[in-house]
């Protein structure tokens, strides 16, 4: 009885200092010593799991074990049972936060969403101030497009770390798709100061530009993003668009075609890109170049926009 005492005790303490330093869900190595702990751990678990499969200690060491390896799925399933029983009661010496949050973070890492926000949402129930909390309950309330409910999200992990570059990211963008481009780039940008790397959100940036009529710096960004093998189509398509509605057509036409050199595009944004070109192609009189684009498009999609009474005006 002394040795198990001695051992939840050691459990509890690695707990608590991986919660009050931060580390929860950051995983890491395991060295010589930690490794020589595991296996005490795991038999001393797999002791008390045979006794009763349902003992709270030894799903918890069991599942602690399984995370700081990042084994997720081990994890989840060492955790499920305890996030269950500690949302109707409490156990001694069985931290709460700890099992919520590693629950939810586990079945996240596994994208099992419903499960990973059941968890998220226990443990912040604990501690509704815990940035990593809001900020993974944040991420999901994106993707599930409740744009308005992952603001105020990331606002509560914004006031824990204001230069996270995650937070600040997706920030930006659901303020992006809220129709807030003006203070949707403002976040945005700071993200991509801190990491610059980010395609995906210099796109976004520039789509930010060109909602707010700054179609100047749109275009910059538009224009440096063409070459991209990920987001390059949909910059040609929205360079293109911007230089045809300020009548440069010659540009536009250079867009749509960059464009349709790229590799693997998606089949919307190859049809538009063809329509586009096409159309760019009839305004300056070059039929015989728009019709193979249009015969294409038919070809793909026969009721694709006006493409019908085109090819029958233009053939």
């Amino acid at each position: 009885m002394e040795y198990l005492i001695g051992v939840v005790g050691l459990v509890l303490i690695i707990a608590v200092f991986v919660v009050v330093m931060g580390r929860v869900g950051k995983g890491g190595k395991v060295g010589p010593k930690r490794a020589a702990g595991r296996e005490a751990r795991l038999r001393e678990a797999d002791r008390l799991l045979a006794q009763n499969p349902s003992n709270p200690v030894g799903l918890f060491m069991l599942g602690e074990v399984h995370f700081e390896e990042e084994a997720w799925e081990k994890a989840m399933k060492a955790y499920e049972p305890l996030s269950d029983a500690l949302a109707k009661t409490t156990i001694p010496r069985i931290d709460n936060f700890t099992v919520h949050f590693r629950y939810g973070y586990s079945a996240m890492k596994l994208s099992m969403n419903e499960q990973a926000y059941k968890g998220f949402s226990l443990a912040r129930e604990i501690n509704g101030g815990s940035f990593e909390v809001n900020h993974n309950l944040g991420i999901i309330e994106f993707e599930r497009k409740n744009y308005d409910k992952a603001i105020r999200l990331f606002q509560q992990a914004l006031a824990q770390d204001k230069d996270n570059p995650s937070v600040l990211r997706h920030m930006g963008h659901a303020l992006f798709r809220m129709k807030k481009p003006k203070d949707a780039m403002n976040f945005i940008r700071k993200a991509i100061d801190i990491a610059p790397e980010d395609k995906e959100s210099l796109y976004t940036l520039a789509e930010c530009y060109n909602e707010a009529k700054q179609t100047d710096q749109a275009l910059r960004i538009f224009s440096h993003l063409r070459p991209d093998p990920l987001m390059g189509p949909n910059a040609c398509l929205m360079s293109g668009e911007i230089h045809g509605e300020t009548h440069r057509n010659d540009l536009a036409i250079q867009d749509y075609e960059m464009g349709l050199k790229h590799q693997n595009i998606r089949p919307d944004i190859l049809a538009e890109l063809r329509y586009r070109l096409a159309t760019a192609y009839i305004r300056k009189n070059e039929i015989g170049k728009a019709l193979p684009l249009l015969r294409l498009l038919q070809a793909d999609n026969p009721s694709y926009k006006d493409v019908g009474m085109l090819l029958s005006k233009y053939q």
